[in-house]
């Protein structure tokens, strides 16, 4: 998938042994957090994730991303 550079697209919330976890695409590379993990060498953290959203921590702006929606800061 072709995401335009310093978007922040949420892929996918996926649930693997009772762990939530959600995937994103960042300048090219896909990473999957756990709530209260960040994106190496961005403002990005997730605050929390839920059946179909992630609020997400840009600076100290609080950002809801829903499944499927990219985001240009």
């Amino acid at each position: 998938m072709k995401v335009p550079k310093d978007t922040l697209y949420l892929q996918s919330i996926q649930t693997v042994n009772s762990a939530t976890t959600a995937t994103f695409i960042w300048n090219g590379t896909s990473y999957t957090l756990k709530e209260g993990e960040s994106i190496p060498d961005s403002p990005w953290k997730v605050l929390s994730i839920g059946d179909s959203s992630v609020v997400m921590l840009f600076g100290d702006t609080q950002v809801t991303l829903s499944t499927g929606q990219g985001l240009t800061k």
